[in-house]
């Protein structure tokens, strides 16, 4: 429903956007997998918001669980690089923006959801596409990575189509 919204607000007519529904259907199943505490369920939240003046529907994914750096398995490499204080979650995130970093369950094939999210921003598919989780986040319109202060638990996942 919402992406047919999306979609009738920037063209006049309900209809499908393909990326976006692999980016919820994603986001929604990294939620399930990933984001709990305990054996109770994550819940997650979705909006969309037409910005009439730039003619953009702007889409936010939250989950409240327990992050990225928090429920993904980093490798023995990625693990030592940051505990030595060399890597921190935002050059971790820029990472897995980029593919660099396998899925935690090691199957060939996975590990592809945000990575596919950040191609989808490049081919432009989508646009501004940004990741705030713990405490980085990460803009792949402007490839820029930052450490935050303050850490969000949980994940926002942010993009926009249109114009």
């Amino acid at each position: 429903d919402l992406i047919e919204f999306a979609v009738e607000r920037l063209t006049g007519a309900p209809g499908p956007h393909r990326p976006s529904y692999s980016i919820f259907g994603e986001a929604m199943l990294n939620t399930m997998n990933h984001a709990a505490r305990g054996d109770d369920p994550e819940p997650w939240w979705a909006s969309v918001f037409f910005d009439a003046e730039r003619r953009r529907s702007c889409f936010t994914f939250i989950d409240q669980g327990i992050g990225i750096f928090k429920s993904h398995r980093l490798t023995l490499q990625l693990k030592l690089l940051k505990n030595l204080s060399i890597l921190n979650n935002a050059q971790i995130l820029e990472r897995l923006f980029h593919g660099d970093i396998p899925s935690t369950t090691r199957v060939p094939g996975r590990g592809n959801g945000i990575p596919g999210m950040y191609s989808h921003n490049k081919a432009n598919r989508i646009k501004d596409f940004t990741v705030l989780a713990n405490n980085a986040i990460g803009r792949a319109e402007t490839e820029s990575y930052q450490t935050l202060s303050e850490s969000f638990n949980g994940t926002i996942l942010y993009w926009e189509i249109g114009e």
